[in-house]
């Protein structure tokens, strides 16, 4: 459907509603130039997804490229962003920034450094008591490896936006969704 004018387009984009699946929530919203960012949270009315139970909920961004053309304005979907919610150590509470408390003392190399390392797949046979113990000569406290391991499979199955990443910004992690 073409819309008269880049507002009513807008309008629609950022109106929230309810689907056959699930209750749209708009939350917030960023136009710039011909991109808009929307960020929402959608609750499943019903078994929208197999993972998702009636009622839960999470979170995304959506970026609609608007498309002007002589019928009207358009969009197009040009990218979808998860917002992290598996892990339970995103559910304690955060420091300002989201960081993850107990990893908040590590430097930014050693930051860098368990955060590629969790990007590493189980595949390559690496243990999580081998990189525990990476960890630990790397600097880190048991307590912090430990830490950190916890996180290893939300990094192993996305990639993240740097420096929304979980340990960095908890609940307000981005991950690139390579499908779209």
């Amino acid at each position: 459907m073409a819309y008269v004018s880049k507002e009513q387009l807008v309008q629609h984009l950022v109106s929230s509603r309810d689907t056959s699946k699930f209750r749209v929530k708009i939350l917030d919203h960023l136009l710039e130039d011909t991109e808009l960012f929307s960020l929402m949270r959608l609750t499943a009315l019903r078994d929208a997804l197999p993972e998702l139970i009636p009622g839960q909920t999470f979170q995304v961004v959506l970026c609609h490229q608007l498309i002007c053309s002589e019928k009207g304005w358009t969009s197009r979907l040009a990218g979808i962003w998860h917002l992290t919610r598996h892990c339970a150590a995103l559910n304690e509470p955060r420091g300002e920034g989201g960081m993850d408390p107990i990893l908040s003392s590590l430097s930014e190399p050693q930051l860098s450094l368990v955060e590629r390392a969790l990007y590493i797949d189980d595949d390559e046979n690496i243990s999580d008591d081998e990189l525990i113990k990476y960890f630990v000569d790397s600097g880190l406290t048991e307590e912090q490896a430990e830490r950190a391991i916890s996180y290893r499979d939300l990094y192993q199955v996305s990639d993240y936006f740097h420096p929304y990443t979980p340990i960095r910004a908890g609940k307000q992690a981005l991950r690139r969704d390579p499908a779209l």
